[in-house]
């Protein structure tokens, strides 16, 4: 079995080793060590995909059919 490489998601270097999660204005990354120092490091629950941050469609502030 294949696995696919990691890369840190802000400067795009193949990791060799595991990417630490970090938080920088809001958005948490995987990146490598060097990376590391433009945030901070977050523990915990890993972060949500896109599809489960989308709100339902009976948020308030939803536009109504007319």
């Amino acid at each position: 079995m294949m696995f696919a490489k990691m890369q840190c998601e802000m400067c795009g270097a193949e990791a060799k080793g595991p990417l630490k999660r970090i938080k920088i204005e809001g958005a948490e990354l995987s990146v490598c060590n060097a990376c590391a120092k433009y945030g901070t490091e977050v523990q915990g629950a890993p972060r949500t995909s896109a599809a489960q941050s989308v709100r339902p469609s009976g948020y308030a502030g939803a536009s109504k059919p007319p």
